[in-house]
């Protein structure tokens, strides 16, 4: 065991003795951290999830007290699908920073080859994700959506075959009781298995795929006006379909319906 290992694992047994110990410990937020994926042109994309630790305010890192470590292949959690990879109490305050750390055995498929993914940083000291206005208030419980974007993750390392891992995720924070953010879902035809992206002049490009059935289902989307995208695969030839000022309001389902692909 390395010492850095052994240190974050002390750190962890203190921070939980600590508020066993706290008499006031039944009132501290809650966080659930859920892992999900936007879009990507391979036919898996495996990552080694280890562990997750947080940062509070000032504070050092540490471990949830309930990770749920496991493979997961990115490409199965999209169209507003996820899965819970850590689950834990927490001292209320800022939550500036959040550590998302995997192991070795990480993969790409192509051509029904697995291809080891070279991730050194993750490995090493985790992939840190830095936050903004995320407070965690007592008595309250949150949910954190790590959104990995695999397609931008997955970089060929030049013509060698080989292949490194250096993740993009986007996080968000809510508060489980109330629903801040809304959703844009619609069918597309005919059916097939298309990226579709919502974004707006400035910010983050959000993404998933259609379903076999070219349903599709975009989640956690913040309220204002996007422009929707979809975007065939390079083995159809269909022609990128664009919506624009689809409003979308807080806590509301935006169905934009049947889009017909040229």
């Amino acid at each position: 065991m390395s010492l850095s290992t052994l240190i974050r694992g002390l750190a962890s047994v203190l921070f939980l003795f600590l508020f066993a110990c706290n008499e006031d410990a039944a009132n501290l937020p809650r966080l659930q951290v859920r892992l999900t994926d936007s879009p990507a042109d391979y036919e898996k994309v495996i990552v080694d999830v280890v562990g997750v630790e947080v940062r509070i305010a000032d504070g050092d890192f540490v471990a949830m007290d309930e990770n749920i470590g496991g493979s997961y292949d990115l490409l199965e959690l999209t169209n507003g699908i996820d899965t819970l990879i850590a689950n834990s109490a927490l001292p209320a305050g800022e939550l500036t920073e959040v550590r998302l750390i995997l192991g070795d055995e990480n993969f790409v498929q192509i051509d029904s080859q697995l291809i080891a993914l070279s991730t050194p940083s993750a490995q090493q000291s985790g992939l840190k994700i830095k936050l903004e206005d995320a407070t965690l208030e007592p008595d309250h419980s949150y949910l954190m959506i790590l959104d990995f974007d695999a397609g931008r993750s997955v970089v060929e390392a030049g013509g060698s075959g080989k292949y490194n891992l250096k993740p993009v995720i986007r996080a968000s924070l809510r508060e489980i009781a109330d629903q801040q953010t809304g959703r844009i879902g619609g069918l597309l035809s005919p059916a097939d298995r298309q990226w579709v992206f919502a974004y707006q002049a400035a910010g983050d490009t959000l993404g998933t795929y259609a379903d076999s059935t070219g349903a599709f289902l975009l989640m956690d989307v913040p309220a204002g006006a996007y422009t929707v995208e979809v975007v065939p695969s390079d083995s159809t030839a269909f022609t990128n379909k664009v919506v624009k000022n689809v409003m979308v309001a807080d806590g509301a389902l935006t169905h934009l319906g049947t889009l017909d692909l040229d």
